[in-house]
């Protein structure tokens, strides 16, 4: 697995607010209220920019450990997800179906130029232990590594405020592709290839 640095910083609960009421436009997702204190004037508890280091959960398809976002040598499409949000689920056979085709398509190895990863976020709701991540992932069938985003620095970074989102991001930590509505399979297929064209 990837070994980096550890991003361990407070969030904004003001930016955590912004990020959700404009997400609410997007009604096919699901969102969590933010119920945190405001910070204090003048406080600096903005996260750092990339890499970020997550921790991996033991699942079909990832091993337990940690990974580096952005990877250093390919780029990733992220499926930030929830637990208990039925769109975020029903996305995840999409998310693998897209994945398998696209392998296909630019007949990519498995550590070729496109990885996928899904991330949760603990501070939006999602506080589940690592092995009950793990049956929740098995019970829906994911087969690709499954990462845990436990201060919400990610998420917060790529400006996810409701759940799912797909983001295409290079080894330079760059967005080539944000979707926030809920996707098909073909619409994950032609917005990956377009931004891998890029």
């Amino acid at each position: 697995m990837d070994r980096g640095r550890t991003v361990r910083l407070g969030l904004s609960p003001t930016r955590r607010r912004l990020l959700i009421g404009a997400s609410l436009v997007a009604t096919a997702g699901c969102l969590e209220a933010d119920t945190g204190d405001e910070p204090a004037a003048g406080s600096d508890d903005e996260p750092d920019g990339p890499p970020f280091e997550l921790t991996t959960v033991d699942a079909p398809g990832s091993e337990a450990g940690t990974t580096t976002v952005p990877a250093s040598d390919r780029s990733l499409l992220v499926n930030f997800t929830r637990t208990g949000c039925p769109t975020s689920e029903s996305l995840l056979e999409n998310v693998d179906d897209a994945a398998d085709r696209l392998g296909a398509a630019r007949d990519l190895e498995p550590n070729d130029s496109l990885a996928v990863l899904s991330v949760t976020d603990t501070t939006f709701g999602s506080d589940e232990s690592a092995d009950e991540l793990a049956d929740w992932w098995t019970s829906h069938d994911g087969n690709w590594p499954l990462g845990i985003d436990e201060d919400g620095a990610l998420t917060d970074h790529y400006d996810v405020g409701g759940f799912p989102v797909l983001v295409v991001i290079d080894a330079d930590g760059a967005v080539r592709w944000h979707e926030t509505d809920a996707t098909a399979t073909d619409s994950i297929v032609d917005g990956v290839a377009d931004a891998l064209e890029d």
